[in-house]
């Protein structure tokens, strides 16, 4: 299956992408069933929802990067949606506009995380040939978030923000 070009909303053209969304929002309400939340993941800055992270990160202390760590029944979910098809479709989606619009900063993202696997080879890629090192995933049904920075994101960099599930990006988020 081609990744495929974006349409005007930003979203690449084809039945197969809503037929993805709504794959990933499947295992996503199934992932939130099977998974515990403690205070940590109930209560952060972004809102008032609940949400795990996974990946490599570097702050809140820690003297060097590491994987995020989660145990028992969190931990299988999080892999479980991790090899899900439709993670690895968008993230490579995600990958290619990334490329595409902001090739440096794309190039920069991708060595940068390369040199850092290839020195410390005990960190967790989260997707193949992936430019980002970690991310969030926001349980709530219909998620919205405070407005909020993220303090330890590279200044300058972007980010992405996918929903799952029915969409229409052109009525608002509302």
């Amino acid at each position: 299956m081609g990744i495929g070009q974006p349409n005007d909303s930003g979203q690449p053209e084809g039945q197969w992408w809503s037929t993805m969304m709504e794959d990933m929002e499947g295992v996503m309400k199934q992932a939130r069933e099977q998974c515990s939340f403690d205070h940590k993941a109930l209560h952060h800055c972004c809102g008032p929802f609940p949400a795990l992270a996974a990946g490599v990160s570097f702050g809140g202390g820690q003297a060097i990067p590491g994987n995020l760590a989660h145990s028992g029944v969190n931990r299988k979910a999080l892999q479980k949606l991790l090899c899900h098809p439709s993670f690895t479709h968008i993230s490579n989606f995600a990958n290619g506009a990334f490329a595409t619009w902001f090739p440096r900063m794309y190039q920069y993202y991708h060595e940068t995380l390369r040199a850092l696997y290839t020195q410390d080879e005990t960190l967790e890629c989260l997707f193949p040939g992936s430019a980002w090192p970690a991310m969030s995933l926001n349980f709530r049904l219909a998620t919205w978030c405070y407005r909020h920075t993220d303090g330890g994101n590279l200044a300058f960099g972007v980010c992405v923000i996918t929903n799952a599930g029915k969409f229409d990006p052109m009525c608002s988020g509302t």
